[in-house]
Formats: structure tokens, sequence, C-alpha cells
């Protein structure tokens, strides 16, 4: 093989040479448009992550609200089906809490924010269960009035910031990402 390649002459070793040239660079070509294809990808999945994050954050901020109206309006209405109602929106939101602590693993800021959330939604579910359901299903309506316009108010409103920051935080997060990407 190596006697063969020696009685080449001059102008065939040329251009075998440029051929090897022109398929190694057609390989490192293909090889980079690869990677960069499959980093495009990663990134549009990441992109999709925290979008569906932004999305959780949102849906459990109107989940909470909308028990909130539901209570408000139950005031002169049937307790036990809004018990029922409650009690299924309260079971999605805790999915919805989970999903999002099982997305941000390895952010300690988002973490953090998560946890402030989950502890106010705690105390929001304890007193709705054990003071704001009973108290409706004993019909004494100002009491009930008085804890959702004072501490349960107070509650979601806590509860609002901090989703207002945690949303924050993800679209900081994509733009870090953006910019990350495009150098």
């Amino acid at each position: 093989m190596l006697a063969n390649l020696l009685n080449l002459r001059i102008g065939s070793k040329l251009m075998l040479a440029f051929a090897v040239l022109i398929l190694g660079f057609a390989l490192l070509l293909f090889t980079t448009l690869e990677q960069f294809v499959a980093l495009q990808k990663s990134e549009e999945e990441q992109f999709a992550r925290r979008y569906a994050r932004v999305t959780d954050v949102k849906d459990l901020l109107i989940s909470i609200n909308l028990q909130r109206v539901e209570m408000l309006s139950a005031l002169g209405g049937d307790a036990q089906v809004l018990e029922e109602s409650i009690r299924a929106g309260s079971e999605l939101n805790d999915r919805r809490l989970e999903r999002l602590q099982t997305a941000v693993q390895g952010d300690e800021v988002t973490i953090e924010l998560l946890k402030q959330m989950q502890s106010l939604r705690a105390g929001y579910v304890r007193s709705r269960d054990n003071e704001l359901l009973p108290l409706l299903q004993a019909s004494k309506l100002d009491e009930v009035r008085a804890l959702v316009a004072g501490p349960q108010r107070q509650r979601v409103e806590r509860l609002h910031d901090l989703a207002e920051q945690l949303v924050a935080r993800t679209n900081q997060r994509i733009a870090e990402s953006t910019i990350q990407s495009q150098q």
C-alpha cells in the first residue's frame, strides 16, 4: 500500500492530500453542525421547562384565588359542595407545588421561594380547614368574613408577592440562558 502511494506522481499525491483535507473538513463541519443542533434542542427544552414553571405558578395563584372566591360566594350557599371543590383544588395545588419543586433542583434561591410559598399555603390551608369551613358550616358568616378579609387575605397577598418573585426569577434565568447560548 505504501509502495503504491510512493509510486504515484506528484499531481496524484497532491490530489489525494487535498481529498483527505476536504474529507476532514467535511467531517469537522458535520460534527460541529450536529453539536449545534443538539445545543439548540437542549435550549428549547430548557425554555419549555421554565415556561411550564411560570405557567404552574400562575395556575397555582389562579386556583388559590378561585378557592377564595368560592369561599366568599358560599357565604350564603351550600357548604358541602364548596368543601369538595376546595379540597379538589387543594390537591391539584399540592401537585403543582411538587412539580415546581422537582423542576428547580439546584437553584437555591428558587427553592427558598417555593419553601416560603409552601409554608404560607400550609397556613392558609390549615386556617381554611380548621377555622373557615367549620364557621361556614355553623353559619357564622360574620366571623367567616372577618377571617377571609383579615389573615387569609394577608396570606394570599404574600403568596402573590412570592409568585411574582418566582416568575421574575424564572424570567431572569431564561434571559441568562439566552445570553449564554448566544455567546
